[in-house]
């Protein structure tokens, strides 16, 4: 009998390096899905399969943005996001990761129904970052009974 892939959470504060952190872990190892990395000063969207980045923080509004806080992010790359994830849950990865389930996805959108369908369907075990003052509430929409919560410093210990 196959085992169920595992969950775990990747939680911190906002700008803590999670993101960073998971660039360096990746590594080496057989991992699919998004990083949102800060590189000087603007959040980009990193595909971790194609090694290939895209833009995801925008200077100023447009039709093809949407705005979350502080944030005006690129619409596009949650297009791109679901294609990536789409591909990745038809392969085995060790992981497959999103950066980051948060207030658009409390709020059902962002990457909500793409992490639904992941959640229901993975052969691989699946990496999430949330910040730590949204964890509660991510937990209780997504009904994450069996996750392991980590921060940056427990990363190494994952294989």
């Amino acid at each position: 009998m196959e085992k169920k892939p595992k969950i775990v959470v990747l939680s911190g504060k906002i700008k803590t390096g999670k993101s960073s952190s998971l660039l360096n872990w990746i590594k080496h190892k057989k991992v699919s899905g998004f990083l949102t990395p800060t590189i000087e000063g603007r959040k980009e969207f990193y595909d971790i399969e194609k090694e290939a980045y895209y833009p995801y923080q925008l200077e100023k509004k447009t039709s093809d943005s949407v705005i979350i806080g502080d944030f005006i992010l690129n619409k596009n790359t949650f297009k791109l996001s679901n294609i990536i994830i789409k591909e990745s849950s038809q392969k085995k990865f060790d992981w497959i990761i999103i950066d980051e389930i948060g207030k658009l996805e409390l709020q059902n959108k962002g990457h909500n129904i793409l992490f639904k369908k992941l959640l229901r369907n993975s052969n691989s075990n699946l990496l999430i970052v949330v910040r730590s003052n949204l964890l509660d509430e991510v937990i209780i929409k997504y009904n994450l009974n069996e996750i392991n919560i980590i921060g940056i410093d427990d990363l190494r210990e994952l294989y």
